[in-house]
């Protein structure tokens, strides 16, 4: 015998409010510098924080360089200029890090190993979404 089902109507809600402390973390024991590094492509402006993997003080300090990145699998890898700051301190990167972006002669960071990767996955994930959503 057939089941019957009481369809009930959803009462919809307000959206919660955006929680900015998720996205908080401490850094692991022993790492004492913070990155903060902002990608620029294609009217694209991402903005990635979190910490270095090294557990030396990089010291306050900011570079450019351009980074070769796959925003779409199976195609060309694009430039993306990259700035990337170092600062020392818990929580440094929510705010400005001006240590000098002004002066760009000093030559470009070679970004290695774990912060680089970082910037390609998440700078990828972001562009890709972007490219999805229009």
């Amino acid at each position: 015998m057939p089941h019957t089902y009481k369809v009930s109507k959803k009462v919809r809600r307000d959206p919660k409010p955006y929680d900015v402390s998720m996205w908080l973390r401490r850094c692991p024991k022993g790492v004492r510098s913070c990155f903060k590094a902002q990608g620029n492509w294609d009217s694209q402006k991402p903005i990635f924080r979190g910490c270095a993997g090294a557990k030396y003080e990089h010291g306050t300090k900011c570079k450019r360089e351009l980074q070769r990145v796959q925003v779409t699998p199976g195609k060309p890898r694009v430039d993306v200029e990259v700035y990337l700051c170092y600062c020392t301190g818990d929580e440094c990167n929510k705010e400005d890090i001006t240590a000098g972006v002004g002066r760009l002669d000093g030559g470009p960071i070679r970004l290695g190993g774990f912060v680089a990767s970082v910037i390609n996955m998440v700078f990828t994930g972001v562009v890709m979404y972007v490219l999805t959503v229009e």
